[in-house]
């Protein structure tokens, strides 16, 4: 037990003095995979935000239940705890006959029509329900539970818009997979490149520790520690030079949009998945790209 800590004290000392020792080696290792997680993270949060509009337009695209004339207004109103039970359903508004002749005489009125001839004792409407969902890829499913309650007359779902946004999200889905492993392996191949040339530089300290019989565990592990301890530094500082440039991006493009049409997420609501996803691949990028380029000299 008393080895292994003392080893361990060995590897993290001995990954420090090479990150010191090779210091513009270290920068530009440093450098690379800060370059590599900020693209990667720029990427990532131009799908979120491209997510984020799918799905409030897809919201605009709510389901309609139109209500049995049979109802009274009290038993229509009863019919939203049956309503948001169901599952996929977020909630629901109900809309009173009257209400939507309402609505209905202001559009008309908008396009230069009238309604004059329909008193509100001649309604033709029925009570609604407008119903939002979880996920709209989902939309047919509830509406064929939807139909099953008692009450609901006629159940308007544009279930073809909701596919067509299903399938975009999809896609987009699997477009931000594959950029980010190309660019992982990307960030891998460039960064062992980069430490492969400050290992250049201590071929000869490797081949004398080799040479008085030194394992290739003992002489990997400072490397490994060193990628390790880039790969969090430059995760950390890529996150807030991220988190930097996207809130001045946001800021300019909220300055400029008076109708709020092309504003971004805040980062605050992605900014914990972003942080996690930065020391993870700067971990892997830096333990890989280390072990990748040590393997070299390993070899008998």
């Amino acid at each position: 037990m008393k080895r292994r800590r003392f080893n361990l004290r060995y590897f993290l000392i001995e990954g420090i003095r090479n990150i010191f020792l090779h210091g513009f080696m270290s920068v530009a290792a440093m450098t690379v995979i800060a370059a590599f997680l900020i693209i990667m993270g720029s990427f990532y949060l131009l799908v979120v935000n491209v997510e984020s509009v799918i799905q409030t337009a897809a919201n605009d695209h709510i389901m309609v239940l139109r209500i049995d004339e049979e109802l009274t207004d009290e038993q229509a109103r009863l019919l939203r705890l049956h309503i948001n039970a169901v599952p996929n359903v977020e909630g629901s508004e109900f809309i009173h006959r009257d209400e939507a002749l309402a609505a209905y005489r202001e559009e008309v009125e908008a396009l230069g029509g009238s309604l004059d001839g329909i008193e509100e004792g001649d309604n033709p409407l029925r009570h609604r329900y407008q119903v939002t969902l979880i996920d709209i890829e989902k939309m047919a499913e509830t509406r064929d539970a939807l139909e099953r309650i008692p009450g609901v007359a006629r159940i308007h779902a544009p279930i073809e818009i909701a596919e067509t946004f299903g399938t975009l999200s999809q896609v987009i889905r699997v477009i931000s997979v594959a950029m980010i492993a190309l660019l992982m392996t990307l960030a891998v191949f460039v960064i062992s490149n980069t430490v492969k040339l400050a290992t250049m530089d201590r071929r000869e300290e490797i081949a004398i520790m080799r040479v008085v019989g030194a394992t290739n565990t003992f002489i990997r592990w400072p490397f490994v520690v060193e990628g390790f301890l880039l790969g969090t530094a430059s995760s950390g500082a890529a996150f807030a030079l991220q988190w930097w440039l996207y809130n001045q991006l946001a800021s300019r493009i909220t300055f400029g949009d008076d109708l709020g049409i092309a504003a971004l997420l805040p980062f605050a609501e992605v900014s914990n998945r972003m942080f996690w996803l930065f020391m993870a691949a700067g971990f892997l990028v830096g333990v890989g790209g280390s072990g990748v380029a040590i393997r070299k000299f390993l070899k008998v």
